[in-house]
C-alpha cells in the first residue's frame, strides 16, 4: 500500500475488505439469528458476536490474502476487522428497524 500512496495510484482492490467484512458478518449474524431461534440472550451478544466475526475475518484476510488489506501491521487488520463487525451491527439493527412492523423505533 505504502508503495501505492508514493505514486499516488489506488486500486479498487485497496477498499474492498471492509464492506466484504462488513457483509460476511452480516451473513453470520443473520445464520445464528435462525439457529438460536431469535432468542432474548442471543440479541445480547449480537454486537460482541459481530466484532469477535470482524476481527477473525480481518485476520484471515491479514494473514491468508494479504493482496486485498489496505494495511501492513497486524493491528490495524484487527482494528479494520472489528470495526466491519460493528458496522454489521449497525446494519443488523437498521434493517431490523426499517421491517418492524408498526412498532415505535
Amino acid at each position: 500500500m505504502q508503495e501505492l500512496c508514493k505514486r499516488g495510484k489506488v486500486y479498487f482492490m485497496d477498499f474492498i475488505t471492509i464492506p466484504v467484512i462488513t457483509a460476511i458478518v452480516y451473513a453470520l449474524i443473520e445464520i445464528l439469528k435462525i439457529a438460536f431461534n431469535d432468542s432474548e440472550v442471543y440479541k445480547r451478544f449480537i454486537p460482541l458476536l459481530a466484532c469477535a466475526f470482524g476481527v477473525s475475518c480481518g485476520l484471515i484476510a491479514f494473514f491468508f490474502i494479504p493482496e486485498v488489506m489496505i494495511t501492513t501491521n497486524v493491528f490495524i487488520a484487527i482494528v479494520l476487522g472489528g470495526a466491519s463487525g460493528l458496522a454489521a451491527t449497525g446494519l443488523y439493527e437498521n434493517v431490523k428497524n426499517l421491517f418492524s412492523k408498526g412498532e415505535a423505533v
